[in-house]
This record gives C-alpha cells, structure tokens and sequence, in this order.
C-alpha cells in the first residue's frame, strides 16, 4: 500500500515526505493499514479437515459413488428412472468456519442440516446404496444461487443454473447430532461475496450495469476452478467486462472536455487491460460462459464538476482500493494459476490508480473551485479513520488537489 502511495504522488509531482509518506499508521504504531486481504477465497470448510469428529462417531465416510443432484428431470440414460422426487426438510445452524472467509464477506456461516436419509438421497444415483447406514456423504452438488453471474434462466426459473458442490462440516454435523439426537448431516450453506476487485463500475444512475452470461467460449483464457470459486469469479469476470465500458466512456468524457492526449491514449490502454481481465476471470469460471450483451446506460457527456466527483469515487477510492485488495489476495492464493492470474491484475489495476488521480488532477484543473469544492464535499464524507482512506487516499487526493490548482494557474 505504501508503494502504490508512493507511485501516485510522485506521478502527481507530489514531494513524497512533505505529504507524509510514509505515515504513522492511523490504528497502532507498527501496523501497515490492511486492505481486505482474503486468506483463502475458497468456500469456508473441507471435508477433508471437518469430518474428523464425525468419523470418530459413525465411523468413516463411505465411497457413496457419483455425486448427482435431483433436478426433476426425467432421466435419459440407460439408468434406472430415479424415484419420485422428495423434498428434504432443512434446518440451519449458525458456526464460525474454521478458515476466515475473505474479509468482505460475512464472518459467520450458516450451516444447512438435514436427514441422513435426504442427504444420501441428494448425493448419490438411486443405484448405489450407501454402505454404512450412519455414515454422511462427503458433499452434495446442488443449484448455485441465482445472482447477477447465473444464466438468465436461472433469474427467470426457465432454466438450469451452475452447479456448485457443499462440503460436509463435520463438527457442525457432530454438535447437531449432539443437540437434536438425530442422524442429521450438515453442509456449508452457498455463499457467494463480490470481491472489491472487479474493476471500474459502469453505473446507470445509482445501479451498477453488468451483462447478462450467455453460453460461449471466445471470452474464456486460462483453466477453470470449481464449486463456489467458480461462482465468485463468473461475478468478478462480469465487473472486469463492464470496466471496459466504463472505461471507454471516461475517454469520451476526456475527449469532449479537451482532455491532453497522453491521458485519453492511457484511458484506453485500461480498457484493453479490462478485457484481458475479464477473459482470465471467464476462464477460471469454467462453465463455458461469456458476456452476453451489454445494456449500456443512454450516453451522457459529464460536466467538468461531475468528472472529478465520479473519477473520485469509482476510481480514486473504489479501484485504488480493489488494487490493494487484489495485491493481498494474489500473494496468499496457492493456485499457481490463480495466483498468476491476480498478480496480473494487481499490476494493471495499480497502474490505473495512478491514472485516476491523473485524471482526477486534470479534470479538477478545468473544474475550477466547483470541482474543488465539489471534491472537498465528497473527501469529507469518507471515513478518515479507515487505514486505506487515511493512509493512500487523502494523501492522495490532497496532492491532486494541489496538481489540479497548479495546472489551472498555468
């Protein structure tokens, strides 16, 4: 974080130490502010780390075969038909995961219990009985939840979502069994949380503009993931695909306000950055989905004032930040791929903070002390106690400031 500070100022002409750089940290001598920095952005639990306690009570976990889930669709194999189709009655149980989820997601999980009998029902063809009666299957593989990255048929219920695996969490399933005197099996309950990191919001209004998935292959680059990770980058590719939009309409703003040529050609070198993004993020999705079309709000040229207050928010403080967050997460992952992947775009994404406040200092030299003003409003209206706003972004935005009123003297 402080080297990304660092960069910015001295993109601004800033002198570094004058502005404080580096600071005292805001929450304790000795600590670096921390962005959200994930230490694992895979669904909270395993099996294979969770089912201790359950195997000491029941014994081990059977090979229960292929995993299947119930989609009350008639069978067109060569397969027995599967029985009428049942529903399972589910209760909740709230725990605290043993692996943190990443820090923009809620801390707390809901565990979804059910019966033995329904949870070796959804997790096994009709063909293949289990082999020890109190033994619960290791996962169950069932609808992800309809969100902005499903398939439109999902969001209209005409049609199949992706599919996502739960894993068995054994000493929930143990504490349950304990307190209900039932042979209960409990299974993460899906979470999906939007990383801070996808990229420059194209918004129409309040709303944030992201395109439907559609069934293609051409915007996927680089091997899938699995199970809710899966999910969580469909939503990230989505946000990286919409960058690019937003990012080609900020040239056009630049353009119409006479903006200098080097900051129109580095706009578009970000939106290039943005569609090399969302085709890593769409390849590890898997699932062989793209964009489909992109419904873009009615094109409006900003005034000089709303450029310095929209560059402020969706890239002075959202994608300076999402930078910060991504660096963090790409140095814990262990996927080499994944990993690959979001040093990528942690590089990209810091060479665009810096283009925000370039762009923020520029559009504050043609905005006069409306833009100023205007800026001082929106840096008032922030948590100054916040590590990543004390410690980058007013640093920052109070070296653009005095670019801004510089160039507009010149």
């Amino acid at each position: 974080m402080t080297a990304l500070r660092q960069r910015i100022l001295l993109a601004l002409g800033a002198p570094v130490v004058a502005l404080g750089c580096p600071r005292e940290p805001v929450l304790g001598a000795g600590t670096d502010a921390s962005p959200p920095s994930p230490s694992s952005s895979v669904a909270p639990s395993s099996s294979a780390s969770s089912s201790t306690s359950v195997e000491e009570e029941t014994g081990p976990l059977p090979d229960v075969g292929p995993i299947v889930v119930d989609t009350g669709v008639a069978d067109t194999g060569t397969m027995d038909a599967a029985p009428a189709k049942k529903v399972a009655k589910v209760t909740y149980a709230q725990y605290k995961p043993k692996v943190a989820p990443p820090s923009y997601c809620p801390q707390t999980s809901t565990a979804q219990c059910l019966s033995l009998d329904d949870a070796v029902y959804q997790s096994t063809f009709p063909n293949v009985p289990a082999t020890k009666p109190k033994a619960c299957p290791a996962q169950l593989l069932e609808a992800c939840p309809c969100h902005p990255a499903a398939p439109m048929g999902c969001q209209q219920g005409v049609g199949p979502a992706p599919m996502c695996s739960v894993a068995l969490l054994g000493d929930v399933t143990t504490a349950e069994r304990k307190k209900t005197k039932t042979d209960v099996c409990c299974y993460e309950t899906q979470q999906v949380c939007v990383p801070p990191w996808v990229g420059r919001a194209l918004r129409a209004g309040a709303r944030d503009v992201i395109a439907d998935v559609t069934v293609r292959d051409d915007w996927a680059k680089g091997g899938p993931t699995d199970g809710l990770r899966s999910v969580r980058f469909l939503r990230a590719a989505l946000g990286e695909h919409a960058a690019i939009a937003s990012f080609s309409l900020t040239a056009l703003a630049l353009l119409a306000h006479g903006a200098p040529a080097e900051l129109v050609a580095d706009t578009h070198r970000a939106a290039l950055d943005e569609v090399e993004h969302a085709r890593l993020m769409f390849g590890l999705a898997g699932q062989g989905l793209g964009p489909g079309a992109l419904a873009l709000p009615p094109l409006r040229i900003p005034t000089a004032v709303e450029l310095v207050t929209t560059t402020f928010r969706d890239a002075c403080v959202q994608e300076t930040i999402g930078a910060v967050a991504v660096r963090a997460e790409a140095e814990e992952e262990t996927d080499p791929t994944v990993r690959a992947a979001l040093e990528t775009i942690a590089g990209d994404e810091e060479r665009h903070a810096i283009l925000a406040y370039r762009t923020l200092a520029w559009a504050l030299s043609v905005s006069g002390e409306a833009g100023r003003a205007a800026l001082r409003m929106e840096l008032a209206a922030l948590d100054s106690t916040a590590p990543l706003i004390a410690e980058l972004v007013v640093p920052c935005t109070e070296a653009a400031l005095s670019a801004g009123a510089l160039a507009s003297l010149s």
